[in-house]
């Protein structure tokens, strides 16, 4: 092979090494990129999320402590407890 043929094909062979490791390299910052804007981009909607359930409870609660505090509720469950006061564990049981 002559000199200026087995240069270019070195030439050639060190330009396509040096342009796979640059593309190796774009490639994994590019993915890792992705993978943190992913990463964010979900976090994100589990606040979201996590705010909506706890407004939801806190809403539960109030509700309950509302419930709770009514006098009709409490004098329900009071006459409800007279009534099954007296009854044995396995009758109570088979009232649920």
């Amino acid at each position: 092979m002559k000199f200026s043929t087995t240069l270019s094909l070195a030439i050639l062979i060190s330009g396509i090494i040096v342009l796979c490791l640059f593309a190796l390299v774009v490639f994994k910052i590019s993915s890792n990129s992705v993978q943190k804007n992913q990463f964010q981009y979900t976090q994100t909607i589990i606040n979201e999320m996590s705010n909506d359930i706890d407004t939801i409870l806190l809403e539960k609660i109030k509700t309950a402590r509302t419930l709770a505090n009514t006098p009709i509720i409490i004098n329900a469950v009071e006459s409800s407890n007279l009534l099954y006061a007296g009854s044995s564990d396995g009758k109570r049981d088979g009232y649920q």
